[in-house]
């Protein structure tokens, strides 16, 4: 059952067909709505806020956008659209070189690599049957020195 959004406290409106009507309501005022119906389905202690805000460990995550604006704001000069298509371009191209196997290395920051899983034998948890387990290719990130230095407060 949906919980009542915060407020006055009346029900959220209808529609003939008993749906929730999110026409009438911002967007903010639905996810919260719906909150407590996600955060039960997802087994989750305690309702989270969704959208950037905060996520259940209450860790601040920055979204694309939120870097595009930041990146605007340090750099006025450069317009918005300008930014986002930078960032998309540099990201396309990282995504697109990973395609090709190769390996991306950022000085200082990081390199981004794939990894070849090899196909296996596995097993079903619930029936304890032999399952076979495809090859698999997956994205691989490892931090540079000067980043882990950063984030665990020593002096670069």
């Amino acid at each position: 059952q949906l919980a009542k959004p915060p407020g006055d406290g009346s029900p959220a409106p209808r529609d003939d067909l008993g749906a929730i009507s999110v026409h009438s309501r911002s967007p903010d005022a639905v996810l919260d709505s719906l909150a407590p119906f996600f955060c039960h389905f997802c087994r989750l202690t305690t309702p989270m806020q969704f959208g950037n805000v905060q996520s259940q460990e209450e860790t601040p995550i920055m979204i694309k956008s939120e870097l595009v604006a930041r990146i605007s704001e340090q750099y006025p000069h450069l317009y918005q659209r300008d930014v986002e298509a930078i960032i998309n371009r540099i990201l396309n191209e990282i995504g697109d070189a990973l395609g090709r196997g190769d390996r991306v290395e950022l000085r200082g920051f990081g390199a981004f690599s794939v990894k070849q899983r090899a196909a296996r034998i596995g097993r079903n948890p619930r029936t304890g049957d032999s399952v076979a387990v495809a090859k698999k290719v997956a994205p691989f990130f490892k931090t540079g020195k000067d980043l882990r230095d950063r984030l665990n407060d020593k002096d670069a």
